[in-house]
């Protein structure tokens, strides 16, 4: 099986995204709560799917060592997973890359630093 594993700019994306929905105060608190649950939840469903089908995401780019892919998060959220694999079969480890909403502009992944 494979293992998932969190890059930095993922738990910053995730951390941004949970502060946002805390701040929300047209929600009430319970709202609030239901909605980080279905996130974190998501995530986890997420993390399950790719360390069985890691090759499952669209791929948006690749080089000779590496594949960066995306997924929507289930359950009709408006959030997309970004992630990446070594090349090859089979893949042992993924890392989730970014967090991003729908609607977000994203920023290209700077592959210099992923690992090796």
């Amino acid at each position: 099986m494979t293992r998932v594993r969190y890059r930095p700019e993922f738990i910053e994306d995730l951390d941004r995204h949970r502060d946002f929905l805390v701040r929300q105060v047209v929600f009430s608190p319970d709202e609030r709560l239901r909605r980080l649950d279905a996130l974190y939840s998501a995530i986890g469903q997420v993390e399950r799917q790719l360390s069985r089908f890691p090759e499952r995401g669209a791929p948006l780019r690749q080089d000779d060592r590496y594949v960066l892919r995306h997924w929507p998060l289930p359950g009709g959220l408006p959030y997309l997973v970004q992630y990446i694999h070594r090349r090859g079969r089979p893949v042992k480890v993924v890392w989730l890359a970014r967090l991003w909403r729908y609607s977000q502009q994203r920023v290209e992944p700077d592959s210099s630093d992923w690992p090796s």
